[in-house]
């Protein structure tokens, strides 16, 4: 135990859990390694000690890295690559990351219990099937019988339902963002212009009738109609791979087509690696079909508890400040 005292991430658990799996695995110190098919993986633990700007404590940064040199030709394609993400977003070398798939989590100070619950059973699971995952990307194995995956409960239920959904629907509104839940899905819209709400107000023939009823103006309508980010939840639509788990897709009001939108995309990928502060790298962004996404799937074997609310929360952050990363770089419509 000595070498975790100071981790919040409970390394030692995760090396026993890990070492069962990989037989060569390594420790050293806040690091594991071990050979996975055609590379290496390392899940390392980082002590920061970083404030952020609402002056709370990162304390430790935990990345979870797939180096391949079969990966490497395919990072000039990771936007469209990454649309098979499962947690992991595949980038070129960057903040100490080998070229490859990446993920990471800042985990703050009192946040111990996240660690524990969330953060851990998350990375191993990702841990376990990363390599595996490497090797069918490089092979264009882009669908495969998910009970030929690392994984188990491939073709059962979600374990998530109406009363989840509508759980998180009830955050959605605290947030007071304008959503909707039904039992297999959430969808909920984040303001990107300022005092943008839903697309739906774009709709005038509801105009005359809202200006009258609330007071409104259709000033505040048309911005009430503005841009907005469309988070998606949904437990109804399988992964290629690993069946069965719960998609998330945070899709940005820009467009998709392009070379500055694949460069948009990768850049993003860089730029949350870059920074502690940022809600977890669960996830890859892609050029979506309509947009550039966040996209996430968590199979089933990877179904935490609390995990939809995590994810309204997470893409709530992750919304705010991507729009304000795309403005400080003067890239508004990319």
């Amino acid at each position: 135990m000595c070498a975790e005292m100071n981790s919040l991430f409970p390394l030692d658990e995760a090396e026993k859990y890990l070492r069962g799996i990989f037989a060569g695995l390594v420790r050293d110190e806040y690091a594991l390694e071990w050979p996975d098919r055609d590379g290496k993986t390392t899940l390392r633990v980082e002590h920061v000690d970083v404030k952020t700007r609402d002056g709370l404590l990162v304390k430790e940064v935990v990345r979870l890295n797939h180096s391949s040199p079969v990966l490497e030709p395919l990072t000039a394609i990771a936007g469209q690559m990454n649309r098979w993400a499962t947690l992991s977003s595949l980038t070129s070398a960057t903040g100490g990351c080998s070229a490859g798939l990446t993920c990471q989590v800042g985990i703050f100070a009192p946040d111990s219990a996240a660690a524990e619950d969330v953060y851990a059973p998350l990375l191993c699971t990702e841990a376990a099937i990363m390599g595996w995952h490497a090797a069918r990307l490089a092979r264009a194995q882009f669908q495969v019988d998910p009970d030929s995956s690392p994984l188990y409960r491939t073709a059962e239920v979600t374990p998530y339902g109406e009363t989840d959904f509508h759980t998180c629907l009830q955050h959605a509104h605290n947030m007071r963002l304008f959503a909707n839940a039904d039992e297999h899905a959430l969808t909920a819209e984040m303001p990107w212009d300022p005092g943008a709400v839903s697309n739906m107000f774009r709709v005038m023939e509801a105009g005359p009738e809202l200006t009258a009823e609330d007071g409104r103006s259709q000033e505040d309508l048309e911005q009430m109609g503005g841009r907005t980010c469309l988070l998606w939840l949904t437990a109804n639509e399988p992964h290629a791979l690993y069946g069965n788990g719960v998609l998330s897709r945070l899709e940005l009001p820009l467009p998709v087509h392009g070379p500055s939108a694949e460069a948009l995309v990768n850049e993003l990928n860089q730029w949350e690696l870059s920074t502690p502060d940022l809600p977890p790298l669960f996830g890859a962004w892609c050029l979506g079909p309509r947009a550039p996404t966040f996209v996430s799937f968590f199979p089933n074997a990877m179904c935490v508890p609390g995990l939809l609310v995590n994810l309204l929360y997470w893409n709530r952050v992750r919304a705010a400040r991507v729009r304000e990363w795309v403005g400080e770089q003067g890239s508004a419509e990319h």
